[in-house]
């Protein structure tokens, strides 16, 4: 949709035989109850989750870890059999480790993998451990729900896109060579295989916005969407009616955050801006790179420089361009990489430092205020 790529943490109580009976039962129904083992004396290159304060909330003992969804749940893999599983944010797996590595979140309560025990197939399975999608497909899709319950599907056969349901079930067959997720407008952009051309098409497939469009984003908070003009190849904004509230000016545009602005490139393919939701420039082409945005702020970088900052969507400074990496905003703390040692560390959106970079790695803070961060050293 012409947006720019992407950037880029004791001893055992005596057990009596009822309720070592117990224990058996409960993994082989799934291990709900089971937590993540006990980290080892050397965590060295392990992975776990800190709170903002900087202590560690699950202590380091993963092989990787991954952010928290809005449920609760985060992908962890286990250290020994290098399998995938889910936990909680007491870092009890949810779903033991017997995945492979090819999994996903479809939603914040739904992971499509693959059922190694029995087919070897991908399918959708929920956080009690039963199928939803029973497995059923080769190869694994990435797949996300929207807010309807439909998720775009390739199908393997065709090679078109469709739209399938929690079950796996075909919602809206595949007739599409390409198709994006569904907006909160309950629209969703696809492109029509014959003449390549696209528009929108409600939840029962039906087109609302006819396939004439030769590229188009989602529509904004205030109605707006950016589409590519045939003629020039620059992106503009039209409004609901179809009008140019912004002629084609720019070479490469975001879809919109959720605070209604966007990023664009100006149109001789040179600096970065930020659009406001009307299509204008809030911010005028300054920055040699922009990228992940949240929580109203995005990371930037300034011509002649490698290093990256953080910018509101006014253009104001946050966070001062002086650290090798940012990452993504989130929970009021920015993780921030410095260029001295490579470590890790995380600063508030004042730019004070307030955890000590320290790791090797470190992602933002989801909502239940725990962060993956990695260990320093080599994994043993």
């Amino acid at each position: 949709m012409g947006e720019p790529a992407k950037r880029p943490i004791s001893a055992k109580p005596r057990t009596t035989v009822l309720a070592a009976l117990v224990t058996i039962v409960l993994l082989t129904l799934g291990g709900c109850t089971t937590p993540a083992k006990a980290h080892d004396e050397d965590v060295s290159g392990k992975w776990g989750y800190i709170n903002t304060s900087g202590d560690w909330a699950i202590a380091p003992q993963f092989e990787n870890a991954f952010d928290f969804t809005e449920a609760g749940y985060a992908h962890a893999i286990d250290t020994t059999t290098k399998m995938s599983g889910v936990i909680d944010g007491s870092g009890k797996w949810v779903l033991k480790p017997q995945f492979v590595n090819a999994f996903n979140f479809a939603a914040p309560d739904l992971v499509c993998t693959a059922d190694l025990e029995k087919t070897g197939l991908y399918g959708i399975i929920g956080m009690d451990g039963e199928w939803v999608a029973e497995p059923r497909w080769k190869a694994h899709q990435h797949i996300q729900f929207s807010s309807n319950g439909l998720a775009s599907f390739r199908d393997s056969e065709t090679k078109l896109y469709g739209y399938i349901n929690r079950t796996g079930d075909w919602a809206i067959p595949p007739k599409f060579s390409s198709a994006d997720i569904f907006s909160e407008d309950g629209l969703a952009v696809v492109e029509d295989p014959g003449t390549r051309l696209r528009g929108r098409i409600d939840s029962s497939g039906v087109w609302v916005v006819e396939p004439v469009h030769a590229n188009l984003t989602r529509i904004n908070v205030s109605g707006y969407y950016a589409e590519k003009d045939t003629v020039t190849g620059l992106w503009g904004f039209r409004d609901s009616a179809g009008s140019w509230t912004t002629p084609p000016r720019y070479a490469q545009i975001s879809d919109y955050a959720e605070d209604g602005f966007a990023f664009a490139r100006s149109g001789d393919g040179g600096l970065w801006g930020i659009v406001d939701p009307s299509g204008a420039w809030a911010v005028e082409p300054r920055y040699r790179d922009i990228g992940a945005s949240a929580d109203g702020l995005r990371v930037v970088s300034l011509p002649g420089s490698e290093f990256e900052g953080v910018v509101d969507h006014q253009g104001n400074w946050v966070v001062e361009a002086k650290y090798k990496k940012v990452w993504t905003p989130g929970g009021g703390l920015i993780a921030v990489q410095v260029p001295d040692t490579g470590l890790w560390g995380y600063v508030d959106h004042e730019g004070n430092m307030m955890i000590e970079p320290k790791f090797q790695t470190a992602y933002a803070f989801a909502s239940n205020g725990l962060a993956a961060v990695e260990v320093p050293g080599a994994k043993k």
